[in-house]
């Protein structure tokens, strides 16, 4: 198995010698032979630096700087500076005390403040009839909200409502929006994702659990592989590991079908067909087995299967294997190489691999070459994908065992699985920090389901594809105008998420 998660530093949130309520916890998981060292909470930040990472608000020059945390849909999840003057946001900035953004941050971040006044934001609850829109007040639209799920679940039950709550902003209170759910008997919830749901799987298969090495232990590589992964693009503080990576002499490998935003930062690009990440894998597993580069102690010592695995690598050679993934069979023999002459080795996995049929095949063949060549479970090495952001979570106050197992809808099929449900049939929805009709798979399909429903209650900050098809309009807050907490599934950290103003209007927190 790859290497345990880091502990939290000095960005953990706590508020003086405990955990932030809600069951926060600091991470922490090792490996058989790499146990992490132990401590209370307490002894994880110094005061001062305990107070930097929970709020620290400057005023200088008529200016307030607010330490917060980028909460949208990004591994990065940086730490930021809210830049306020007379109560309006100004700028935002990374926060240079951060251990990995280092005070930088993407584009979209920088311009997040035209995103928070812009003139298209809806700052009042509406209502749709028939098919116009009028301004309504909040106590007539939790009236309405209240009525219509009272109704619905007298007549169908808690799970005729389908709760729909997105990945646009998983932070700790945001996810307590399910104990309500929950109260009401057990609503229809989701199951799946739309991102990594392969990659869980098949990692489970071969690992027991999925688990990444934390972002800095990649300076510990001497080869660092991105297969299909684009973190220009996709995740920004972890261009500065690479950087890192090559001035100490290491190198950085892509693994991609296109020469993406990333490759001005690597030395090799080996560009598989798509979806035929799985022939790359074995041509490389079968030149190590040729060249008896294998890493025989651990395969007998700590793998299971590897009698299979060899005969699916055998069955072919290093160039039939090549041949499916249409690379010259130099390639997989120099990725093979340096995985077995220049460790330890490091493979990140992207997302964009998954969206393939039998995606986990390729998946694991990954990892059994990870395993194969001896770089699982020492530092420097490891295939890593990603992060439980819920993992610091006491989850059990979402209120999963207050009713009996609720129905879950699949994610990725979603608008079909809604079309289908009987016994009951989905009558009603609540939507948050999503936008399924834009995003979810087979877009026609949602919004004809949902299109389909009595009634559908709209989450968000403006009238997009979903909330175009909802009758009831609920204008939030932004992660910049309240309190929260937040873990990423890029890295280790927990982030505050600390108010830097008020929201505009009539916005309240989800």
């Amino acid at each position: 198995m790859t290497m345990g998660r880091a502990w939290l530093k000095a960005e953990r949130s706590c508020r003086g010698d405990g955990c932030i309520p809600g069951g926060l916890h600091p991470r922490r998981s090792g490996v058989k032979g790499h146990p992490l060292p132990h401590a209370p909470a307490s002894a994880l930040c110094a005061p001062g630096a305990l107070a930097l990472a929970c709020r620290m608000d400057i005023v200088a020059h008529g200016r307030r700087k607010v330490v917060t945390t980028c909460t949208r849909d990004c591994p990065s999840c940086c730490g930021l500076v809210a830049v306020v003057e007379s109560g309006r946001l100004t700028a935002i900035t990374g926060n240079p005390a951060h251990p990995l953004n280092k005070g930088g941050c993407c584009a979209k971040m920088r311009n997040y403040v035209k995103r928070v006044y812009s003139p298209e934001r809806v700052l009042h609850p509406m209502r749709r009839q028939g098919g116009s829109w009028r301004r309504i007040g909040w106590d007539e639209a939790l009236d309405l909200l209240a009525d219509q799920l009272k109704r619905v679940i007298a007549q169908d039950g808690p799970q005729a409502v389908l709760h729909y709550q997105g990945y646009g902003e998983r932070t700790a209170l945001k996810l307590l929006n399910g104990r309500f759910f929950a109260l009401l008997g057990g609503a229809t919830g989701l199951s799946g994702t739309l991102c990594s749901g392969t990659a869980y799987a098949a990692m489970e298969q071969d690992f027991g659990q999925r688990l990444s090495h934390d972002p800095l232990d990649h300076l510990n590589s001497r080869t660092l592989i991105l297969w299909g992964r684009n973190p220009v693009a996709t995740q920004f503080n972890l261009t500065r590991t690479l950087s890192r990576v090559r001035k100490q002499g290491g190198q950085v490998w892509l693994v991609d079908p296109v020469a993406s935003e990333t490759l001005p930062l690597c030395d090799r690009h080996i560009q598989p067909r798509p979806g035929a990440d799985l022939h790359l894998a074995l041509a490389a597993a079968r030149c190590v087995l040729d060249n008896g580069w294998q890493d025989e102690a651990f395969i007998t010592e700590r793998a299971e299967g590897f009698e299979h695995f060899r005969d699916i690598v055998m069955a072919r050679s290093v160039e039939e294997h090549a041949a499916l993934a249409d690379v010259p069979a130099s390639h997989a023999r120099d990725l093979a190489r340096a995985m077995t002459q220049a460790r330890p080795a490091a493979i990140l996995l992207g997302w964009g691999m998954h969206r393939h049929t039998d995606a986990h095949l390729s998946v694991r063949a990954i990892d059994a070459l990870c395993a194969l060549t001896g770089n699982v479970g020492l530092p420097g090495g490891g295939v890593s994908q990603g992060y439980e952001e819920y993992g610091p979570y006491d989850q059990s106050v979402w209120g999963e065992d207050l009713h009996p197992p609720a129905r879950k809808l699949l994610l990725p099929d979603i608008g079909r699985r809604i079309a289908e449900a009987t016994d009951p049939p989905v009558r009603l929805a609540v939507i948050s920090a999503a936008n399924p009709a834009c995003s979810a798979p087979d877009s026609d399909a949602v919004a004809r389901a949902l299109s389909g429903l009595e009634f559908v209650a709209y989450m968000g900050h403006f009238m997009d594809d979903t909330a175009r098809l909802a009758h009831l309009f609920l204008p939030c807050a932004t992660f910049l105008e309240s309190d929260d907490v937040v873990a990423a599934y890029g890295h280790n950290y927990l982030g505050p998420v600390n108010k830097a103003i008020d929201p505009p209007g009539f916005c309240r927190t989800q």
